[in-house]
């Protein structure tokens, strides 16, 4: 044990001797751990643990390209219906559209707030595998029916 304080005492009055090479060796740790950091927060994010879901291996997603877009986008519901029943491939589909809505309570001096969407059919939760938190998601039959009241599902972070 004293040799290990004889040790930091003479590595603290090398620094103070030597203020330039303590700061490039201070800033350079630094750096150095929050690189490692920063990698590995986004390995760890996207390699390492696994999606919140029941068998992601199994989860395809579909869309289509056309000439002037090259990335996938939505596919239209009359295809989505096609899909669905086509029962010798998939086990389950279910839709997602991504959108931005303006949200009010209806008071008049508030400002509508813009918020990020999806709509989804309803057996995006049970297809996924993941049951709501508190509440509930869809019902059976909910959405299956064009002009019924909708269902709102938030997460938690809105909540």
């Amino acid at each position: 044990m004293e040799s290990l304080l004889q040790d930091l005492r003479y590595g603290l009055r090398s620094l103070v001797k030597n203020p330039g090479f303590a700061v490039i060796s201070i800033m350079t740790l630094a750096l150095g751990i929050g690189a490692n950091t920063a990698v590995f927060s986004v390995v760890n994010a996207y390699l390492l643990k696994p999606l919140p879901v029941a068998e992601p291996e199994e989860i395809v997603m579909i869309g289509r390209v056309s000439q002037s877009l090259t990335v996938p986008h939505e596919v239209s519901y009359p295809v989505f219906r096609e899909v669905r029943d086509f029962k010798e491939v998939f086990a389950d589909v279910a839709t997602v559209f991504y959108g931005i809505v303006n949200f009010s309570d209806g008071a008049a001096q508030a400002a509508p707030e813009r918020l990020y969407v999806q709509l989804v059919s309803p057996h995006y939760f049970r297809m996924l595998g993941v049951e709501a938190a508190h509440g509930r998601a869809f019902l059976p039959g909910e959405g299956e029916t064009i002009g019924t009241a909708p269902v709102i599902v938030i997460s938690h972070e809105y909540w």
